[in-house]
């Protein structure tokens, strides 16, 4: 594919994603999820939230009100990104004090709680307001509620329900997050060289994302040998040494959506120890795919790679969860662990991760990201699991 092949591919890509009609068809669906409750507007203060919504990523408050536009409340200084940004709704700055405005500015002087009541009264609301209370702080939630009065209905759980669901848009942006994060996961392993130290390794997955113009999903993870013990061990000056453990775990954001993956790699020859460890991952991570399909317990997946772990008698050296979803953030619903209620519904991407890790000595995890489908489910990254 020649250069114009793909800035054409993209351009087509990125109007396909990010018109009104995708958006406006997100806020149709949630006020049907709502209708029961009879949820006249939403109040979102989750910023990916917005963005689900509206198309625009930095808003202090998203309101949604059914049948109209949404409006995106933002700080002044992001009103005009916000202006050429937003997909769908229409923008309104805020700002606590008074000001000169310029002429192309529309912004509302005082506090945001006010504005946001404005608009509803304005709008005709005079029925239960929907809240997703997910980053909303108490003492803000207290002035929504006194300003507001008590009409507030919390749908955190009915918006994140929503998203675990991707559309056919959006598995397009996972799989060119995968698809980039792939590639850096080859730079990172081409850089494993006798005295690379776990910084470096770092900065050169990172370049690998700027190239594709894409950020970092999370932190990138770069550990050797006893530092491999740490789940979300930070990548420092530690050189590699002959036969060392080494655990990546990397992800890209690009058009707003996430990627996560890990790989263990094992520098030199592969002891029996080293071996041994890798293989019953490897076999709890396949134990827990095959599990994988519509209407199972995320739970049940979680005990299937447990199970594996147990037979090779490494259960008590696998400290966190199987895996979360992923989607405008590194982790979504749903949860799979051995405490989830979440069910596994067709159209989630899921993380499946089991890992295994010994203090002082090292580590060994292997995530990869997977569709849940009807009766089955489709492994969305396909860089190569073993290397020796």
């Amino acid at each position: 594919m020649s250069i114009w092949d793909k800035v054409i591919f993209e351009l087509i890509f990125w109007f396909s994603m990010f018109v009104k009609n995708v958006f406006r068809r997100r806020v149709e669906s949630l006020f049907s999820k709502l209708s029961v409750e009879g949820v006249e507007a939403t109040v979102l203060v989750n910023p990916y939230n917005g963005f689900y919504f509206t198309g625009f990523d930095c808003a202090m408050v998203t309101i949604l009100v059914r049948a109209l536009e949404p409006v995106v409340i933002v700080p002044r200084l992001e009103y005009l990104r916000a202006k050429r940004e937003t997909v769908y709704g229409e923008v309104i700055g805020v700002n606590s004090y008074e000001v000169e405005l310029g002429p192309y500015e529309r912004v509302f002087i005082g506090k945001t709680w006010d504005l946001v009541k404005n608009i509803l009264n304005e709008y005709g609301v005079r029925g239960k307001i929907g809240v997703d209370r997910a980053n909303l702080k108490v003492d803000e939630y207290n002035k929504l509620v006194k300003t507001l009065g008590e009409k507030l209905v919390d749908i955190t759980k009915d918006v994140a329900s929503l998203r675990s669901i991707k559309s056919e848009e959006e598995l397009k942006a996972i799989k060119k997050a995968i698809e980039i994060a792939e590639e850096a996961m080859r730079k990172a392993s081409n850089c494993l060289e006798k005295g690379v130290t776990e910084e470096e390794v770092a900065i050169e997955i990172d370049k690998i994302f700027r190239l594709n113009h894409a950020d970092r999903s999370f932190n990138t993870i770069v550990a050797f040998g006893e530092n491999a013990a740490y789940p979300h061990a930070k990548p420092g000056k530690r050189e590699l040494k002959e036969g060392d453990l080494v655990i990546v775990d990397l992800g890209a954001r690009i058009y707003g959506y996430c990627s996560d993956m890990t790989r263990t790699f094992i520098y030199g020859r592969a002891s029996e120890k080293q071996s041994r460890i890798f293989n019953a991952v490897l076999e709890a991570q396949r134990a827990a795919i095959e599990s994988i399909k519509s209407g199972e317990k995320a739970a049940n997946v979680d005990r299937a790679a447990r199970e594996v772990l147990k037979k090779h008698g490494l259960t008590a050296y696998f400290n966190h969860g199987l895996g979360h979803g992923v989607g405008l953030e590194i982790h979504e619903q749903p949860t799979l662990n051995p405490a989830s209620k979440d069910t596994l519904l067709s159209g989630m991407v899921v993380t499946v991760e089991p890992g295994v890790y010994l203090e002082s000595y090292g580590g060994v995890r292997i995530e990869d990201m997977v569709l849940v489908m009807e009766g089955s489910c489709e492994i969305l990254t396909s860089f190569e699991r073993v290397f020796f």
